[in-house]
């Protein structure tokens, strides 16, 4: 069942398919300029690609003609999101360009180079016709087995423009059986574009990071990543769980004082205040950990 803000976001998305139908104006957000093939470094076929409202992309060589395409709902729902949530920001690397018009207020060159992958896993993905989840993840982490359920194991999804996916997948086949989708943190996103970055790509038995430096990942980068997942996960399962609490079932939660903040752990059933210098994390479903941040 879609959230509050995913049916707000599809009524909006109806909503430009009717201004479309009945010629509504398209209103510039994003440029993106890069080569015509992803991955590839040759700037002498250079394509473009435009987004804005309504609905319709428009494609096409950047000395050339350019056509217009319904972009569909999924990539207009994703457009939307980064389109209110980001401010605007021009963003150039040796091969490529974006210039995004944001209407929102976070910024961060973490972010920006986010966006760009966003843009250009997008601009390949509609001028080829073919969608490839493998293309837009960026790291695959397995977290272990939930034993207070037969056969669950947890599994944190992160796409390359910063958004993430708790799952509950099956220990045998890997079927997902549950998720809870959200942005990560702008701090979370931070150590995320370092390992992507400035780490070279990773895998050990099932888990994935695909880094695009030349750093190996040390054992103790190795131990900050399975930290950082499991923080992850944790944080966006409880707020899911907390989103569906009644207005009630807070009003005895402390109120947060300077240097502190709330965390509240809906599926156990407390709330409490940490120091803001600290994480929690859940290392096994029965239990939740606080630790201070790593500097």
């Amino acid at each position: 069942m879609a959230s509050e803000a995913e049916q707000r976001l599809i009524t909006r998305w109806a909503k430009m398919v009717t201004m479309e139908a009945g010629g509504g104006e398209s209103l510039a957000g994003l440029e993106y300029r890069g080569p015509a093939e992803m991955g590839r470094s040759d700037t002498s076929k250079c394509a473009i690609m435009r987004l804005g409202t309504p609905i319709e992309a428009v494609l096409g060589a950047c000395d050339g003609a350019a056509t217009n395409q319904d972009m569909g709902k999924r990539i207009y729902l994703e457009w939307e999101q980064l389109r209110d949530r980001f401010a605007p920001f021009v963003y150039e690397t040796d091969t490529e360009a974006l210039t995004f018009e944001g209407m929102g207020r976070e910024a961060s060159e973490a972010w920006q180079r986010a966006i760009l992958a966003w843009a250009r896993t997008k601009h390949a993905e509609l001028s080829s016709g073919k969608t490839s989840a493998t293309t837009s993840t960026a790291l695959s982490w397995h977290l272990g087995q939930d034993y207070s359920q037969k056969n669950v194991c947890l599994h944190l999804t992160v796409l390359n423009f910063g958004y993430a996916q708790a799952e509950e997948i099956a220990c045998e086949g890997g079927d997902v059986l549950k998720s809870a989708g959200d942005w990560l943190t702008s701090d979370e996103l931070a150590q995320l574009d370092e390992w992507l970055y400035q780490r070279a790509p990773f895998a050990i038995d099932q888990n994935t990071i695909a880094g695009q430096g030349t750093q190996e990942m040390s054992e103790a980068d190795q131990a900050t990543l399975h930290h950082w997942a499991m923080a992850v996960q944790f944080r966006i399962w409880n707020d899911a769980a907390a989103a569906s609490l009644p207005p009630e079932a807070l009003a005895n939660c402390p109120q947060e004082r300077a240097d502190t903040r709330l965390v509240i752990d809906a599926r156990h059933g407390i709330c409490l205040l940490i120091p803001a210098t600290h994480t929690v994390f859940d290392p096994n479903p029965n239990e939740i950990a606080v630790a201070k941040d790593s500097c």
